[in-house]
């Protein structure tokens, strides 16, 4: 058979542009001058073969490389196990670099290959991803400065997603050093729900980073890679270059079948599979093997599952290799030269051999014969049927990914334990808790931000459970999906599941006891039960402190804070105890809460420096734990992207909602891109609006944050696009979704009603008579429902915070101006100058940036209408707002776009001219510009006069014309 051809057929133009793009060549390479990339190409069109020539010529330059590969392990991930081996290399090559790393930072030492295995202790204390983020990016920078690095990511379509967060943090952060990063996928496995096709298109925007794809080889190159394997006939070579379609993979399968004067079978597995079966008994079982393990075995797990003595062992491997089947890989392993070969074997195993096969391996794995992982002896058992060590491992693995940080791999491993204890003799026979397992799982879900896969597995792990079930372990379970609803907006009642859990647990001194108290306080509290919410936490509190429980001792003193704030107390000092309680307990979730509520009432306060800078330590805080898209950790993510947006910082905001790891999730991806839409609408900006609103919309019911965040500004938008149902639809569609979530009376009614209000204010310029009634109609509908959520605000003891009293000012303000443009019930000058002096008051007062701006306009319109000199001024200083941010909304309400005007209009005529178009009399003219109709009358005449119209109707024609209006 005809070894793998020695030329490089069809790709020296690829590899040239590979390295151009990489900065290879003779001389180092300055940091910062080269870009990473990402390699694309169809499974087996020759992708690894290019990688191989960039890593043969980087070595011929003097640069180091350094591979790493991701491998299926199905539903059991090991995080970061590139980087595993990469690591590894990188220690055989630069041990004394390395040691320097691990010395300034030991957590590295948990992804050397060796500490991931079976019979290494689990880690007791969980790793902060940022810190191995931060432990890998520096050791690959100091590599770098002996020599330029090469780091090579092969099948990330394979990779896990902690590895697919830290090649996010490779690509973006860039390295004193000349470092480079190569990472391959197959694009044909992209998938529309793959996790990998989202973060491919945000990394492909980042600078620095450059998207190839590798396309099929051209029928001539074809022809000549077919020449340098083998001499064929003309007919034969023309049916491979139509059968291979350019792939390379399959160039050379289907010669070597041609070749050996077989034919070309129908399917490319029959034709891989030929070349198998043409090898001897023990290298097909050699292989089999091979293929059980993974793409890649040791030799320990070709002894073990092969039966093979060594001399056997030998012979089989020698002809594997001679035959191009394997390659060597490492150390002493051995990989399948491309991934179709694995398959396509392990495909061809009969039900029978492939459990014999795992059963090896799960053995050789539980004994020590073999190191290997936990995730690994999982997938060996199960598929083995061994269902009770698959489970035990599942677990194992879980706490494994989990101490690397690691939570969504933790979830999945937990995820598949909960499978397999489904069954009731694996249950029984494993000895495992199923309703810790539940609540690991919930948890490791919770801490991955995602909320709706943690709700759903918290209800399926209850349903499951059964009405008969021992009562505390119901319980338990009952807090465990109380303890998620709480974190989110589901339509579960909290309150009904801690009630009925408090009913099951004993009133004892027990640590159940203590947190189902705790999760009870929470679900009075939101139930507007502050007495009862006390007095359980309270109680609470009394248990973790006599039974030692330091990090739920502090969570439950934030929580008696969020209760005092309920009561109208100042809470300041109480969170401030609480945040310092929590981090001297160690407890992450405790003190992010607690710094997430302290930044919510600076917030309310009017202090939004000292909000942003609360909010940015939470974010630290939530790096550094690895919670970073968690409840709360999130929060403080989002409330800095929000108050970036209000205070103006509209660059800032922009590369805060750009975080492309938000991608993984799509509740935080929802909530961005509400942002995104109310930054879009300030900016009169509708370009991306159909992808974010598509993102909302996915996700409106999950976090009443959503919603409340994305209507008003959809609202907004859709005026701006002249569709006043939809300003119309969208409050309503928001306020039902709120009051079924929170309260009918929710806080943020007010904002909703005065943003939409002035969305259908704008929206009249040009409408009808008939069509301002029918919104006056809306519009007093949407007041009065926001004037009872007022008047309940008003009777709480809780303080109603300066964005509040602010948005209030400006609901009356906006009433106020839509009357007088509907023509409906219309304010004397007087009283529309009033309110909006006391809106701007409220506005500057609060510090929102925009919308002081914003109201410094509107008075400062009104003032000059009326003849009163000051308001020159208020619009000269929204003027210098509007066009340092290139806000077009405020810009327009300064100032309709330049015209040609050849016929003389004033300022005023221009103004009653518009009116006139839109089909207003007299009066109504004169109520709008707060003048006398007679004086509306003579500007008429004079317009009529300057146009040459006989007519309203033909100036009004006119003015369209000559782009008057």
């Amino acid at each position: 058979m005809p070894a793998p051809s020695p030329v490089f057929v069809g790709r020296a133009a690829d590899l040239a542009r590979l390295e151009e793009l990489i900065g290879l060549g003779p001389d180092p390479v300055p940091a910062g001058t080269s870009s990473d990339v990402l390699l694309a190409g169809d499974a087996g069109v020759g992708k690894t073969r290019l990688l191989r020539a960039l890593r043969e010529d980087a070595a011929k330059a003097g640069w180091l490389v350094a591979v790493g590969h991701c491998l299926d392990f199905g539903d059991h991930q090991v995080p970061y196990l590139p980087f595993s081996e990469i690591l590894g290399r990188l220690h055989t090559a630069q041990p004394e670099a390395v040691a320097a790393v691990l010395a300034e930072r030991p957590v590295l030492a948990r992804l050397q290959p060796g500490h991931r295995m079976l019979d290494n202790a689990a880690a007791e204390e969980a790793t902060h991803w940022t810190d191995l983020f931060e432990a890998i990016h520096l050791l690959l920078d100091q590599v770098a400065a002996t020599q330029p690095l090469l780091v090579v990511l092969e099948d990330l379509h394979w990779a896990d997603s902690s590895t697919r967060d830290l090649v996010t943090l490779l690509f973006s952060r860039p390295f004193s050093h000349p470092v480079a990063v190569v990472a391959s996928y197959r694009s044909d496995d992209l998938h529309r729900r793959h996790p990998l096709r989202p973060l491919v298109a945000g990394w492909a925007r980042m600078p620095g980073v450059e998207r190839m794809q590798l396309a099929p080889l051209p029928d001539d190159d074809v022809r000549s890679l077919i020449g340098a394997l083998a001499e064929l006939p003309a007919d034969r070579t023309q049916g491979i270059v139509e059968r291979a379609e350019g792939n390379a993979f399959f160039v050379e399968e289907l010669v070597r079948v041609a070749d050996a004067g077989d034919g070309v079978p129908a399917s490319l597995a029959d034709v891989l599979m030929v070349r198998v079966d043409a090898l001897d008994a023990d290298t097909r079982v050699v292989l089999q093997v091979a293929a059980a393990v993974g793409r890649q075995a040791t030799h320990d797990h070709l002894v073990a599952g092969s039966g093979l003595d060594g001399a056997a062992l030998d012979a089989a491997l020698r002809q594997a290799l001679d035959n191009q089947v394997l390659v060597p890989s490492g150390e002493d392993g051995f990989r399948f030269r491309h991934a179709l070969l694995a398959e396509a074997v392990y495909d061809d195993l009969l039900p029978g051999e492939r459990r014999r096969l795992h059963t090896r391996l799960a053995d050789a794995l539980t004994t020590g014969a073999v190191r290997g992982t936990a995730a690994e002896l999982a997938r060996h058992a199960e598929t083995a049927g061994d269902l009770v060590t698959a489970a035990r491992a599942s677990v194992r693995a879980g706490d494994d990914a989990a101490a690397v940080g690691g939570p969504g791999e933790a979830a999945q491993n937990y995820a598949a334990a909960l499978e397999l204890l489904n069954d009731p003799h694996t249950r029984e026979d494993s000895g495992l808790d199923v309703v810790d397992v539940a609540a690991q799982h919930a948890a490791a879900l919770v801490a991955s931000g995602d909320i709706s896969r943690a709700l759903r597995s918290g209800q399926r792990a209850l349903d499951q459970l059964g009405p008969l079930a021992d009562p505390v372990s119901r319980g338990r379970l009952l807090t465990s999906l109380a303890t998620t609803v709480l974190v989110a907006d589901s339509e579960i009642d909290p309150l009904q599941l801690t009630t009925e859990a408090m009913a099951l647990v004993p009133d004892e001194v027990t640590r159940d006891r203590a947190r189902i108290l705790h999760q009870h306080a929470k679900a009075l509290g939101f139930a507007d039960d502050i007495t009862g919410a006390r007095e359980a936490a309270v109680a609470a509190l009394d248990l973790a402190e006599r039974l030692g429980m330091p990090r739920l001792a502090s969570d439950v003193r934030t929580t008696l804070a969020w209760i005092s704030q309920s009561e109208g107390d100042d809470i300041g000092h109480t969170l401030d105890e609480a945040i310092r309680s929590a981090r001297a307990s160690g407890s992450a979730a405790a003190e992010l809460r607690a710094l997430v509520m302290r930044g919510r009432f600076h917030l309310e306060q009017g202090d939004l420096a000292a909000a942003d800078s609360t909010f940015e330590l939470a974010v630290r805080r939530a790096d550094k734990s690895g919670r970073t898209w968690a409840p709360f950790g999130f929060d403080a993510r989002f409330h800095r992207a929000q108050l970036a947006i209000i205070l103006g910082e509209w660059d800032r905001a922009e590369k805060l909602l750009a975080e492309p790891r938000a991608a993984s999730q799509p509740l935080q991806r929802a909530m961005l891109s509400a942002l995104a839409l109310t930054l879009a609408a300030a900016r009169g900006d509708n370009r991306g609006v159909s992808r974010w609103t598509q993102d909302v919309e996915e996700e409106w019911d999950l976090d009443g944050l959503v919603p409340i965040t994305a209507g008003p500004a959809l609202a907004t938008l859709a005026a701006q696009a002249g569709g006043r149902a939809a300003v119309v639809d969208w409050h309503d569609r928001t306020a039902r979704t709120i009051s079924r979530m929170w309260t009918p009376l929710f806080a943020g009614r007010v904002r909703l009603a005065a943003q939409t209000v002035a969305a259908l204010t704008d929206s009249l310029a040009q409408a009808s008579a008939k069509t301002r009634v029918a919104t006056a109609a809306e519009v007093d509908r949407i007041v009065a429902a926001a004037r009872e959520t007022l008047d309940a605000i008003h009777s709480s003891p809780r303080p109603w915070g300066v964005d509040g009293v602010a948005w209030e000012a400006r609901l009356r303000a906006e009433e106020l101006r839509f009357n007088l443009v509907a023509d409906q019930r219309p304010p004397g000058s007087a009283e529309l100058i009033a309110a909006y002096r006391a809106d701007l008051d409220a506005f500057e007062e609060w510090g929102d940036v925009v919308e002081t701006a914003r109201s410094r306009i509107r008075l400062g319109l009104l003032l000059k209408a009326t003849g009163d000199p000051a308001g020159a001024e208020l619009v000269a200083a929204g003027r210098e707002v509007a066009e340092r941010l290139q806000a077009r909304p405020l810009l327009e309400l300064i100032a309709a776009p330049a015209r040609t005007d050849t016929v003389g209009l004033t300022g005023r005529e221009r103004q009653v001219l518009a009116l006139v178009a839109a089909g207003r009399s007299n009066g109504e003219i004169a109520r709008q510009l707060f003048i006398a109709t007679k004086t509306a009358s003579v500007h008429v005449s004079n317009i009529l006069a300057k146009l040459g119209a006989a007519s309203r109707t033909e100036a009004a024609a006119i003015a369209r014309d000559r782009g008057l209006i």
